[in-house]
């Protein structure tokens, strides 16, 4: 969404001057493409910001599921929907750790008949909203879902984040009727 408004920003920004160079000539677009060049080498550190909040958010979902309770037999499997963006700051945050003694793998799936080795499930704001629901319903039990678009809650998912800074709701009767408990821990620090 961030990457969109600045994008938008940028391209806003360029026709303008554009308009300008047409109406007052080529001196005023060497001031104009200075300009430019200035917005876009300076507006793009929000880019890194992005970068910071993805391993902000792939140091919460470690989190999240070290403080869930499951039987997990071999290996944790965190998984993310369709973001492969995402999936190299869940790797950093999780490289060489371990939960209750079990290696801890990333995997991005695409098709939902992928999760039935998942232990934790993300779906990023670019999951379509009219099949999120859909999407929800189709998993099993025993998977921790984690969402960050505005009606995750409300359309089933168990830990939705609220902003940029990794804070969280977690929805208690998500999480039951899916056989899982969390830490009181972890319930605490939810907004």
């Amino acid at each position: 969404m961030q990457k969109r408004f600045i994008i938008n920003n940028v391209i806003l920004r360029f026709n303008m001057h554009l308009s300008i160079f047409f109406s007052h000539g080529i001196k005023r677009i060497t001031k104009s493409f200075f300009f430019l060049t200035l917005i876009v080498a300076c507006g793009y550190p929000s880019y890194a910001g992005t970068d910071k909040q993805y391993q902000t958010k792939a140091k919460r979902l470690y989190s999240f599921a070290k403080y869930t309770h499951w039987t997990v037999r071999k290996q944790v499997v965190l998984c993310v929907y369709q973001t492969n963006v995402f999936q190299g700051a869940l790797k950093k945050a999780i490289k060489g750790k371990r939960i209750k003694k079990k290696k801890v793998k990333v995997m991005t799936i695409t098709d939902m008949r992928q999760h039935q080795q998942c232990q934790l499930l993300f779906f990023s704001q670019k999951t379509n909203k009219s099949q999120l629901e859909s999407l929800l319903k189709s998993v099993k039990k025993g998977v921790l879902t984690v969402g960050e678009t505005p009606s995750f809650l409300s359309s089933g998912g168990m830990i939705m984040f609220i902003d940029l800074k990794g804070n969280f709701s977690i929805k208690q009767k998500n999480i039951r009727k899916s056989g899982l408990t969390i830490s009181s821990q972890l319930a605490k620090l939810a907004k």
